[in-house]
């Protein structure tokens, strides 16, 4: 390593590599305004990158929309394989590769298209710019106290290193080997993460509604969403089992984004904690399950001191039902499935209160109880490591690109 001045982003460099801003070893463009409306005779409509398109791992073409364009305004912004698109605004620096696989394609002026001089490699860029983007540097030159702009000028301007062009291809293709590799892992951790929720979804949806003996005599409930429960158990109507009543509204000046000192107290709504308020109208455990909007039937178990807002019912007064097997009851019920279909949905109180769900003798509920309490912890031990493992492996990514396009770290041939 030699003793180059040091970079704000990438420090020092192999001796034998260049080092200057961008613009020495690739030329940058700024896409085309938005053109909505025909202008000339001449012009055509044709399909557009716009930065919401632009994703890490290669061009979002789900949902390509089309602008008029004049012949030379295609000609001089239409993309061409190979080449580096920078995302201008947005979420600023994120950039992909253009695979050429809608022809005749240009791009608008919220996207950077950057091709190399000489022998340079957009592939090596594309790697130096998640460096450059996982170090935070982008978000300092863009000052993102303001709306952030990652300009042409900016992207010209950025300072980068750069080995021989052979060089480059090496590094690039190292790259994409290890991480493929890391990626392919990170894919096969994420699918395990979602296995273990269904399954954890559904050890509950058994324990509550079948119970834990598999030999049990069964009857049908006559509910299709239940479909046959235990022999012994009864079929309840809700609203013999618990009271249920709006929430209460919360000033809007009142309602805190952080606790503010120990008098505060979660406000609670559809979505769980919104805010704290300094009141609480919440007197003994309870449940709050969302009523309105998308969250419809979402339930929470609520414990004083707490607000529970009028965009959620609560549930109290409770008998028959351990408190925590009706909010697990209702949880697999889906009552989303009682919403209204209207522009903003919604669930009462008489929709609620007018279910039948199953009821088993209390002390089996003590037991599916603590059978749940034991198998989930297990399944959320292991959802804990394998999320850790992802944030590890997310890190050393990270850390492989900067240090190898930096020359931090001998690549192999």
């Amino acid at each position: 390593m030699s003793s180059l001045r040091l970079n704000p982003w990438f420090g020092e460099v192999p001796a034998k590599w260049q080092r200057a801003q961008l613009k020495r070893f690739y030329s940058v463009r700024l896409g085309k305004m938005l053109q909505p409306n025909q202008s000339g005779s001449r012009d055509e409509l044709v399909p557009y990158m716009r930065a919401a398109n632009i994703m890490w791992e290669g061009p979002d073409i789900s949902d390509i929309k089309e602008m008029w364009a004049s012949p030379a305004e295609i000609r001089d912004n239409q993309l061409e394989k190979g080449d580096l698109l920078v995302s201008e605004g947005g979420d600023v620096g994120r950039s992909c590769l253009w695979d050429a696989v809608i022809p005749r394609c240009i791009f608008q002026n919220a996207i950077n298209r950057v091709r190399p001089r000489s022998q340079n490699s957009t592939k090596f860029l594309f790697y130096v710019m998640k460096a450059v983007k996982g170090s935070g540097w982008i978000d300092i030159l863009c000052n993102k106290a303001t709306i952030a702009h990652f300009t042409a000028e900016k992207v010209n301007a950025l300072e980068v290193p750069l080995p021989t062009p052979a060089e480059q291809q090496r590094i690039a293709a190292y790259l994409d080997a290890a991480t493929g590799k890391i990626d392919r892992l990170m894919s096969l951790r994420r699918r395990q993460m979602e296995l273990l929720r269904e399954q954890r979804a559904a050890l509950i949806q058994q324990a509550v509604t079948r119970g834990l003996n598999p030999r049990a005599p069964l009857k049908d409930s006559g509910l299709p969403w239940l479909g046959q429960i235990p022999k012994r158990w009864k079929l309840a109507v809700l609203k013999w089992q618990f009271q249920i009543a709006s929430g209460d509204a919360v000033p809007t000046e009142s309602l805190l984004q952080e606790p503010e000192g120990a008098a505060n107290v979660p406000a609670i709504g559809g979505n769980g904690v919104m805010g704290y308020t300094t009141k609480s109208n919440v007197s003994s455990p309870r449940l709050a399950v969302g009523r309105v909007g998308a969250l419809c039937g979402n339930v929470h178990l609520v414990n004083p001191p707490a607000w529970i807002t009028d965009n959620a019912l609560q549930v109290y007064g409770v008998r028959g039902y351990e408190l925590e097997f009706l909010w697990q009851l209702l949880k697999v019920m889906d009552l989303n499935r009682l919403a209204n279909q209207n522009a903003q949905p919604l669930i009462t109180g008489t929709l609620v209160k007018n279910q039948r769900a199953p009821l088993p003798p209390q002390d089996e509920q003590r037991e599916i109880l603590a059978h749940i309490q034991r198998e989930t912890a297990k399944l959320d031990g292991l959802h804990r490591s394998y999320e850790r493992q992802l944030a590890l492996l997310a890190e050393y990514r990270a850390s492989l690109i900067h240090e190898c396009v930096t020359g931090q770290r001998p690549v192999p041939n």
